[in-house]
């Protein structure tokens, strides 16, 4: 078992210089020799060396701490190189970050794992802000007060003060005069009035200055940016740049889709200055290490035909894999890796498909509103959104991982849609505002995201395409629930066996990666030896 520990590597979780709270932790420590000198360390301090490993395991791990999903990054934590040594060396060359990925893929457990919380400002996205907004939020949170201070002291003072004197002139006659008056102070008055400062929040100078103001230093990290509409994140694509320019605002953006190059597509000068760091890609190998890494933490076994299925079925989700391994665990009465000096053997006639369908139930009404509320839910008189849908749910979920492109669809859209065809420009339009719509339409997390630069629809959900592949006896009740017409649904059932599923014959990546023997998403068999 300690070889196989090796290579899925233990926990990342990084020391923040207090070990009491993390001593039964192992721990990796990043660090960067390109950060500038007069830059906040972002990283948690420790080791001078890059992937060096402490180990401290002399506490028993909970199986809470390991399997299923938590807020803080799991104990079986498995580092991918082309992910988290990307994350840790943009961030030491200064460069803004974009984590993206499907959603429950591990983007916020990267973020967490790789840089100090206590060094970062976290803002959670809201659907609709606009560039104002968000500005004004992180000016918020960072403690800035768009008001100034100013001490007005005032004094009051009363009584009475004269003089009295007297002429003779000649004659005998005189002249008197008197001039009164006394003074007593009473005492003095201190108010603080504050007034408003000029600050203009769609102007990100003016933001720059702000922070710069209250010695601001942390990394911005904003969450959930798919939330924010087209037009927000383009402008704030721009603000990018001028953070950039000032050396004083570095930004992490994590965001549900798959499109490398969203926020250059929106603002070109970003190229060089913003690296794109996929969370998404889990291959069988680093899937097996998490569970090889949960085993050791546990001190349990997995049996190899669970691995085997579980792989088999997790279609790359390392939430599908955390929550199964949860359960297993949790029917043979594993809750920490205190249970004797025996390792007990796991998942001897555990049904993985059925475990995996009850995680995919669970969130089955989620998606069919989301079926029926996104295939209405557009502005266009075309309908076009639920023939989308359509070409969704009539395709193969295996072609769907790798995207479903925009000549497939509308092929399909054209040839099963009455009237003309949908103009090229319009289908572009909707499907560049799906992310938006979905938003607008409260469905967190978002499901479909279009990928300009490889016009592909993307499943940004996995389960998702998991609840297709067990819903397929439901697919003539799901198209009728997205709108489709009675006549479509009856003929392409007819003509497709009555599994309704197909594989669009010109979607040439799909075929290849079908085809392909050396496949990631091919089913992957760990050794029996474990």
């Amino acid at each position: 078992m300690t070889s196989r520990s090796n290579r899925a590597g233990r926990e990342r979780r990084l020391i923040n210089g207090d070990a009491k709270s993390n001593d039964r932790t192992a721990s990796y420590y990043l660090q960067s020799s390109e950060w500038p000198a007069d830059s906040p360390q972002l990283f948690r301090e420790g080791s001078d060396a890059v992937g060096r490993f402490v180990d401290d395991l002399s506490g028993f791990s909970l199986l809470t701490d390991v399997f299923g999903i938590g807020s803080n990054a799991p104990r079986n934590y498995v580092q991918r190189s082309d992910v988290d040594d990307a994350l840790a060396i943009a961030i030491g060359r200064g460069q803004h970050v974009v984590i993206h990925g499907s959603s429950k893929q591990g983007k916020t457990c990267l973020r967490k794992n790789v840089l100090d919380e206590g060094k970062c400002l976290v803002l959670t996205c809201m659907p609709g802000w606009t560039l104002e907004e968000l500005h004004g939020q992180i000016l918020r949170k960072a403690g800035y007060s768009n008001l100034r201070s100013r001490t007005v002291t005032s004094t009051t003072r009363s009584g009475l003060s004269g003089k009295v004197g007297a002429k003779a002139k000649a004659g005998g006659a005189g002249e008197v005069s008197a001039e009164m008056g006394a003074s007593r102070e009473r005492g003095s008055q201190v108010e603080q009035l504050s007034e408003p400062l000029d600050i203009d929040l769609s102007d990100a100078n003016d933001v720059i200055s702000a922070l710069a103001s209250i010695g601001f230093n942390k990394l911005v990290v904003l969450e959930d940016f798919h939330y924010l509409g087209v037009e927000a994140q383009r402008q704030f694509a721009v603000a990018l740049k001028a953070y950039w320019d000032s050396r004083q605002v570095q930004v992490a953006i994590v965001g549900v889709w798959l499109d490398r190059n969203k926020l250059v597509q929106f603002n070109g000068d970003l190229a060089g200055r913003i690296a794109s760091i996929n969370a998404d890609h889990w291959s069988p190998s680093k899937l097996d290490d998490v569970i090889a890494g949960g085993e050791e933490m546990l001190r349990i076994k997995f049996c190899p035909k669970f691995k085997r299925d579980l792989l088999e079925e997790c279609y790359q989700s390392v939430w599908i894999v955390q929550e199964v391994c949860f359960a297993a665990c949790q029917r043979a009465g594993i809750v920490s890796g205190e249970h004797g000096r025996d390792v007990p053997t796991i998942g001897e006639g555990f049904d993985v498909r059925g475990a995996v369908a009850e995680l995919v139930n669970a969130s089955s009404s989620r998606f069919e509103a989301f079926v029926t509320s996104f295939s209405s839910g557009g502005r266009s008189d075309s309908g076009v959104h639920k023939w989308i849908t359509a070409a969704v749910l009539v395709s193969d979920p295996n072609d769907l991982l790798v995207g479903l492109s925009k000549s497939d669809m509308k092929t399909f859209i054209d040839r099963h849609r009455d009237g003309p065809p949908v103009p090229d420009s319009s289908l572009t339009r909707t499907l560049t505002s799906l992310s938006s719509l979905q938003a607008r339409l409260r469905i967190n997390p978002i499901i479909f995201d279009y990928d300009r630069s490889t016009g592909l629809l993307n499943i940004v959900d996995r389960s998702f395409l998991l609840w297709l592949k067990y819903a397929r006896d439901d697919l003539s009740r799901l198209l009728l629930a997205a709108g489709l017409p009675k006549s479509f649904v009856r003929d392409w059932m007819k003509s497709n066996n009555h599994t309704g599923r197909h594989r669009p014959a010109s979607n040439q990546l799909a075929n290849q990666f079908a085809a392909s023997p050396e496949s990631e998403t091919r089913p992957y068999w760990p050794e029996d030896g474990g």
